[in-house]
């Protein structure tokens, strides 16, 4: 299991890379890791660093949390209040990704992307498409203030679930996989290497 395998090695070198596996070198062995249902990941050969394993993490959320849509139900917008509103979309989505902003594409990939800027002015349609719940709220805490009415869809109820299969985050330093899950097996040991 791979929370073991970070508690036994604290430290990793990425010694080779695959688009399903990677090669870690530890102090006493080199291991292979299957990335078992990837989805997203920043690796480099010849880096590493301490090992973390994560469940629950800031990188996750935008990966398991439930997901939604934001829609307006405004009256049109003049261009002037739609810039200054498509500003403030942009300025509350990227604060609430902090540190992890621009890390892993597809969590924090920043979603003020995802805003249909093209029906601001119109006040009507999609506002974004597709965004963690709590990315849709912050959103819709922003249009009230400036004073355009939004709901979701699917509205927030029991009907709303995580994710059915969901993400882990394996760090190495610097370098990130994102996937269902990790297999680890046992290469050869240090002086084979």
């Amino acid at each position: 299991m791979i929370s073991q395998f970070v508690e036994q090695y604290l430290t990793g070198r990425i010694r080779y890379t695959q688009t399903s596996f990677l090669e870690l070198e530890t102090a006493t062995e080199v291991h292979r890791i299957e990335m078992v249902g990837k989805f997203s990941f920043g690796l480099k050969r010849g880096t590493g660093g301490p090992l973390a394993y994560y469940t629950e993490h800031p990188l996750l959320q935008g990966f398991n949390a439930p997901h939604t849509c934001l829609y307006m139900n405004a009256r049109p917008i003049a261009a002037a209040d739609a810039a200054e509103l498509l500003v403030a979309l942009e300025q509350e989505l990227n604060g609430l990704a902090g540190e992890w902003q621009n890390r892993v594409k597809g969590s924090w990939h920043p979603w003020w992307r995802r805003i249909m800027a093209r029906n601001i002015m119109g006040g009507q349609g999609v506002l974004l498409e597709t965004v963690p719940v709590f990315a849709a709220e912050a959103a819709a805490r922003v249009c009230a203030r400036h004073g355009v009415a939004t709901y979701l869809f699917p509205r927030i109820s029991h009907q709303l679930a995580p994710r059915p299969e969901p993400y882990a985050l394996l760090l190495a330093g610097p370098n990130y996989v994102v996937a269902q899950d990790f297999v680890v097996s046992t290469l050869c040991s240090a002086w084979a290497k």
